[in-house]
């Protein structure tokens, strides 16, 4: 039993418990619709000459918060979808009804979501030698990218997450922040005049508050908008509940800020998955290569080759 609604009687805690089950298949059943779609035959991880000789020498890559990715456009998007339909169905209902969807635009901001959960992803593309991705994601085409094949490196990736490629459907989007509002909606009038204590009454919300938004925000990380189609993103997602613990969970610094990070020991786990290293259109084919080479060798991959890029690129 859930210690945060220990105050919330019966059967009204048994009815929040039966919520967190039913987000939790709903969310669940779409990971296993896309599971019904073969992985490409190779995905690439695009990134700086530093982002690779780490990538080597540690055998990991990192999934980094998912609250404080480089643009955090992406997660709000797909979050602001369950927030609009909240409004949209809450706006004209009861006071309590009102303030509920007035929270659920302010728990991203607010850090809320961090009470329940940790979120980790890690990003890839189904692109090879792709010019926006190299600019984008790989020191403005002076980096490099990894070749991995796909089906091992996700498997192998199954005990730590999972792994699936980002859809770009407003429609699903919102039928899934949808089944998420359906749920929680019929709850929201249950306590009024059922003779609550204000503590139990904080509690009986603070649940429903917490816990939608946690799975609203997994269900934007589904998702990016069509704008960031031509990335083909997949993704590799990390989920911690509130009470698991910490260990694994590193930090680094960026911009000032510090970001929680765990690590993919893809190395350990699936190191024939690697298959070739591809130096950025914008580099020095010879010296980047050679570094790439360094790297490899060291790591004990002698046999990845090192490629360049084919990519029109011209530097400004």
């Amino acid at each position: 039993m859930d210690d945060d609604i220990a105050t919330v009687p019966e059967p009204f805690r048994t009815e929040l418990l039966a919520f967190e089950a039913a987000a939790e298949a709903v969310l669940t059943g779409y990971g296993q619709e896309l599971e019904r779609t073969p992985p490409p035959e190779f995905i690439y991880h695009y990134t700086t000459p530093g982002g690779l000789e780490g990538i080597l020498e540690t055998g990991t890559i990192r999934l980094s918060d998912a609250y404080k990715l480089n643009d955090t456009s992406e997660i709000r998007h797909g979050f602001s979808r369950c927030v609009h339909l909240l409004n949209e169905r809450l706006s004209t209902g009861h006071e309590a009804e009102r303030t509920f969807a007035i929270w659920m635009a302010e728990a991203y901001d607010k850090g809320i979501v961090e009470e329940v959960g940790r979120l980790f992803v890690g990003s890839f593309s189904s692109l090879k030698d792709d010019l926006s991705q190299w600019i984008g994601y790989a020191d403005g085409a002076k980096g490099f990218h990894l070749s991995f094949e796909a089906a091992p490196l996700e498997q192998a990736f199954v005990p730590q997450g999972v792994a699936f490629p980002i859809s770009y459907d407003a429609a699903k989007l919102d039928d899934l922040q949808g089944q998420l509002v359906q749920l929680v909606q019929p709850l929201l009038l249950r306590p009024i005049g059922a003779g609550f204590t204000r503590t139990a009454l904080n509690d009986y919300f603070r649940f429903l508050h917490t816990r939608l938004t946690f799975f609203a925000m997994r269900a934007a990380l589904f998702f990016k908008h069509d704008t960031f189609h031509a990335e083909a993103e997949y993704r590799f997602l990390e989920i911690r509940q509130w009470n698991a613990p910490t260990a694994g969970i590193r930090q680094r610094q960026r911009s000032g800020e510090t970001i929680d990070f765990t690590e993919y020991g893809w190395a350990l786990a699936a190191a024939t998955t690697l298959r070739e290293i591809m130096v950025g259109p914008g580099a020095d084919f010879e010296t980047a290569s050679s570094l790439a080479r360094q790297w490899l060798d060291r790591a004990g991959f002698v046999d990845v080759p090192v490629t360049r890029s084919r990519s029109p690129y011209r530097a400004l």
